[in-house]
């Protein structure tokens, strides 16, 4: 999937009927989907026809090239090649000559001077940490204010953030007035505000402690995770923006669909929606929201060129990466009776240690959010064992849901291997 900045590159030379075959199928399949990039097609279009008509006067009614001939100047008759060369091969030997003696002369003053220039170069060229060809990069800067203000801690170093260098797991970044633009493996583009703490856990994990993020995430089978003082966002694939305030954390969806959780409570909210959420409050849900200054405002820092042509050629290798999503998701007809227990049932597997572990949401018939639950990533090592029983609250009221929408999502952080469930089940009251 194309992220917005690679189709806002395209649009002049899709109306232009400059693109390729394929850029063109690439653009109109984003723009089914992307309100932002339609809103700019037609923005670009409009501007293009502005122009022509502003310029329409000016435009020339005949061609110019035979006048332009006829009031050439006469040139001089050419001479013969061979007079021409030896001429020319007497006055550069001459000018030879001429400037060697004078480097000769000069060579005790120079040489100092280049090496002091020469050295100059390589300190400021030399790489702050390892480059991209390093097996642990996941990212770099793509575009920087360039003003000094902006940090990232690297290493246990504090560094400028300068545009093109390579971001590693565990890379911190403070902004003062400056933002910064952070690209990382996927592709996925992370657009840092000013007054901002931003730490880079992996490539799909992002630790933002204050200030205000837009994200562009390329969808992939693992989650992209943001963590905040307040609780937690995920999604597979989405445009949102995520900003930490006083009042808890706020955020926007541009377009696809966000989870949101702290401590007790979930939500899921789609595109124009925006929640604010703190660590144990319900989350508070507005709909209707008008995303378009958000998309501006990260519109307005572009990538660096050849930082984003390095990036794409080092980490975007091919664009078939989008296998099948990695949740499951069942159905469970409370047949109007108060349900108090879940069993959920699995197939063992032969493994004895890297298990994931799985939170369970529970929702309505209408997608409400009810409660959610954990299943520890241990569970599955008891190969005796292979179901496991979930308490219902007791403030949930199951009588009127008619049907239970349970998903089933893992969760990485002990182990990548992943279990499939095979039936749930409700036990309660007749």
């Amino acid at each position: 999937m194309a992220s917005c900045i690679q189709i806002e590159r395209l649009l002049q030379a899709y109306l232009d009927d400059e693109a390729s075959v394929s850029e063109r199928l690439v653009v109109e399949e984003h723009l089914k989907s992307c309100a932002a990039c339609t809103e700019g097609l037609q923005q670009t279009r409009g501007a293009s026809a502005l122009l022509f008509e502003i310029l329409r006067e000016d435009q020339l009614s005949s061609d110019l090239t035979e006048r332009v001939m006829a009031h050439l100047p006469e040139m001089a008759p050419a001479t013969s090649m061979k007079a021409a060369l030896r001429r020319q091969v007497v006055a550069e030997g001459k000018r030879t000559r001429h400037w060697f003696g004078v480097m000769v002369r000069l060579m005790p003053v120079l040489t100092p001077i280049v090496l002091l220039i020469l050295g100059g170069l390589l300190w400021f060229a030399w790489p702050s940490h390892y480059g991209l060809e390093d097996e642990n990069v996941i990212g770099m800067i793509t575009q920087s204010d360039a003003n000094a203000d902006a940090v990232h801690f690297a290493y246990g170093r504090r560094l400028d953030a300068r545009v093109h260098a390579p971001i590693f797991p565990g890379d911190r970044f403070e902004t003062g007035r400056d933002s910064l633009l952070l690209s990382l493996d996927g592709p996925s583009h992370v657009t840092v505000y000013e007054n901002t703490v931003l730490e880079v856990l992996g490539p799909r994990e992002i630790q933002v402690t204050q200030g205000s993020v837009f994200f562009e995430v390329f969808r992939e089978s693992y989650r992209f995770q943001v963590r905040t003082p307040d609780g937690l966002v995920t999604t597979l694939g989405t445009t949102f923006q995520v900003s930490v305030q006083n009042a808890g954390t706020e955020v926007t969806v541009v377009n696809g669909e966000v989870l949101i959780e702290n401590d007790t409570d979930f939500v899921r909210i789609n595109r124009s929606m925006q929640a604010l959420f703190s660590p144990v409050e319900q989350p508070t849900v507005t709909r209707g929201i008008d995303t378009r200054p958000f998309v501006r405002r990260a519109r307005a820092l572009r990538p660096n060129p050849d930082a984003e042509r390095r990036f794409l050629t080092r980490f975007v290798n091919s664009t078939e990466r989008i296998p099948a999503i990695k949740e499951q998701v069942f159905m469970v007809d409370t047949e109007g009776r108060k349900v108090n227990i879940l069993m959920l049932n699995w197939t063992p597997d032969p493994y004895t240690g890297g298990h994931a572990g799985y939170t369970v949401y529970v929702s309505d018939s209408a997608m409400n959010p009810l409660f959610k639950s954990a299943i520890p990533s241990d569970t599955f090592q008891n190969k005796d064992t292979s179901s496991v029983r979930i308490e219902i609250p007791e403030h949930i009221n199951t009588y009127d849901t008619g049907m239970l929408h349970i998903t089933v999502v893992p969760e990485h952080g002990r182990g990548l291997v992943e279990t499939r469930f095979t039936e749930v089940a409700a036990i309660g009251e007749a």
